[in-house]
């Protein structure tokens, strides 16, 4: 998947793929970035909350994070997440028996524990997970 993105948009997250040149004054330019992202699905139990384009956040802690987009699912559990993120900044494996399923059935098993983030203020939901094994990670930093 490739998308042009001006210069002054670039983020961690991006690849470039192409050779930069120098900019004249006044220039603007277009270059093809790759972005790097595998979906899964985060769950609760058999309850599917919702999916993620994960992408590699901490290649050396083994961590992956994401924007959530909700299922209707969520709603069940929307309450108690945001009451966690008031004291905590965040819901995480302690509180709820969180699961990770990537877009090929590849369970995850984050040693470091799944963190959601939903706060009532925002409309964003983000979840991350560190701690997992090598070859999950190379799997979703190599997806394209």
């Amino acid at each position: 998947m490739f998308f042009v993105v001006r210069i002054g948009l670039l983020g961690s997250e991006l690849v470039t793929t192409g050779e930069r040149e120098p900019l004249r004054r006044g220039q603007e330019r277009q270059i093809k970035y790759k972005i790097i992202a595998m979906r899964g699905f985060l769950k609760i139990d058999d309850d599917e909350l919702g999916e993620v384009d994960f992408k590699v956040i901490d290649e050396g802690m083994g961590a992956i994070g994401g924007e959530l987009t909700i299922y209707p699912a969520y709603e069940k559990y929307k309450e108690r997440f945001q009451l966690l993120c008031e004291p905590n900044g965040n819901a995480n494996s302690d509180d709820f028996n969180f699961t990770i399923v990537l877009e090929d059935d590849t369970v995850v098993r984050p040693e470091g524990g799944v963190c959601l983030t939903d706060s009532a203020e925002f409309e964003e939901r983000y979840v991350d997970a560190a701690g997992i094994a090598g070859e999950i990670i190379a799997k979703i930093k190599l997806k394209e």
